[in-house]
């Protein structure tokens, strides 16, 4: 499902510029051609009117196939009688779309935003939580992408992925997905950084329409089938991002709840698998959550990218590389960390071996009036054991042994 903003000059219309009767009886003229043309797209796209600054006309759109955009608008226009010259076309998130709709009910183009939401099976159920991003239209060369996997020590797994999908570009007249993506990774922004790269490399290339993705937790008590239907429609044609954080997912004698989350999104993600791009994102080497996802995958088929080890060389140019994005100059104190003879490190130990170096950094050198004051190291808090079901039984009734046959 794609979503755009249009902005086009009607030549053949008399400017409406301060007239607020003459607006709205053109708002209640075209309102009735947005449902009309609906139904005779084979309910395929709905444009709807969301502005008119004198004779420039601003639209709303929502489009299932971006190959037969132009066309259909050119059909709209013409079944509403305007001629539009000088046409801006901008897609925008669903967030946008949403604007544009509330734009649209409060200048008479439409009566409800939810009625139109529900022709597309789209209307938010306010009970998920996710964000939405969208990346830059601009061509993205392949060196660009490869030289950024190798620098964030994903280089042994990402950048062959990067040159198969470099190889060629998509079918324009085919719609589907090979494969899509489990990504293993603990720090957020390396795993921001990652999903940039293989979805500038993919539309760049033609294999998703839109550069929109949307980034949601899967968590046991948000996702079912009912809001993984919601996420896949709105996401139709462009990527979904699963973020399977650690914490969320139940690791006690109640675990079994969590596999209603593992269903529903494999469910979903088999039967729009070749309509939207899936990423999996779970804690590195969390063994438990990978194999229950692939365990349901069925015919999905994913490729795993997951972080090298790096020699303390590498580890090195990780490290300055975090630097430059932070802008702050590295000092031995930080290398030293990495300075261990046969030691390897993965991109999750670099990043909190950066991370703990920066806040220090940070408090002790930049503003060096809170030297004093130590941070808490959360991570030498442990937990309490939780004990097992035997201990428990034991402490109940008594048992010492159990009875020999």
């Amino acid at each position: 499902m794609l979503f755009f903003k249009v902005i086009g000059t009607m030549n053949n219309i008399k400017p409406l510029e301060n007239d607020l009767n003459a607006k709205r009886n053109f708002a209640y003229t075209l309102k009735p051609v947005s449902e009309m043309y609906y139904y005779k797209s084979n309910k395929d796209a709905y444009f709807f009117g969301s502005g008119v600054i004198g004779n420039v006309l601003n639209l709303g759109g929502i489009v299932r196939d971006k190959k037969t955009l132009n066309k259909k608008l050119e059909e709209f226009a013409e079944m509403a009688d305007i001629v539009l010259e000088d046409v801006e076309i901008e897609e925008v998130t669903y967030g946008g779309l949403e604007a544009l709709l509330m734009s649209a009910v409060n200048l008479d183009f439409i009566d409800y935003a939810d009625d139109v939401l529900e022709k597309f099976g789209i209307v938010d159920p306010n009970t998920l939580c996710y964000e939405e991003y969208q990346l830059e239209t601009k061509h993205y060369d392949k060196k660009t992408l490869m030289d950024s996997a190798a620098r964030m020590l994903f280089g042994d797994t990402l950048m062959p992925e990067i040159e198969r999908i470099f190889q060629a570009e998509a079918d324009p007249e085919f719609k589907g997905n090979p494969v899509h993506y489990l990504l293993m990774i603990d720090n957020a922004e390396t795993r921001d950084e990652i999903i940039k790269i293989l979805i500038s490399a993919l539309y760049d290339n033609g294999r998703v329409q839109s550069n929109r993705y949307m980034i949601t937790e899967a968590a046991e008590y948000r996702v079912t089938k009912y809001k993984c239907k919601f996420l896949y429609n709105i996401n139709d044609g462009s990527t979904l991002v699963f973020d399977f954080k650690r914490g969320n997912i139940r690791d006690d004698e109640y675990a079994g709840i969590e596999a209603g989350a593992y269903e529903a999104i494999c469910f979903a993600m088999e039967c729009n698998r070749n309509k939207t791009l899936t990423i999996l994102c779970i804690p590195n080497n969390d063994k438990r959550i990978k194999q229950a996802i692939v365990d349901r995958l069925g015919c999905v088929s994913v490729i795993e990218i997951k972080g090298d080890l790096a020699d303390e060389h590498r580890a090195k140019e990780y490290l300055q590389y975090k630097c430059d994005n932070a802008a702050i100059e590295p000092n031995e104190k930080l290398f030293a960390e990495v300075t261990k003879k046969g030691k390897s490190f993965n991109s999750s130990e670099l990043d909190v071996i950066f991370d703990k170096w920066f806040d220090n950094n940070l408090r002790t050198v930049v503003y060096p009036q809170y030297s004093m004051f130590e941070s808490v190291n959360f991570g030498n808090v442990k937990d309490e054991p939780k004990g097992n079901y035997y201990t428990e039984l034991n402490n109940m009734i008594g048992l010492r042994k159990v009875k020999k046959q």
